[in-house]
């Protein structure tokens, strides 16, 4: 339990005293589930990104070709 109330201060910020208070005498259950909700909405903006990012093919490709310019000037020296 406390590596859940650790986790969800994390992502909170929530100060410990008020999310033991809130959770007290309340079982696994729904801290688990504030929990999932926690890391859910934290990650969404980076799944967001990673989609959009991923469905642009052109972008992908010339961050690619740029990486690999980069890769090859880079080799050529050594």
């Amino acid at each position: 339990m406390v590596n859940l109330l650790t986790i969800y201060q994390a992502l909170t910020g929530e100060p410990a005293e008020a999310i033991e208070s809130a959770f007290a005498g309340g079982g696994y259950k729904g801290l688990k589930d504030r929990v999932a909700d926690a890391v859910i909405a934290r990650l969404e903006p980076i799944r967001n990104e990673y989609a959009r990012l991923t469905s642009d093919r052109s972008y992908l490709d010339a961050v690619l070709r740029a990486g690999a310019q980069e890769a090859a000037s880079i080799g050529s020296q050594t």
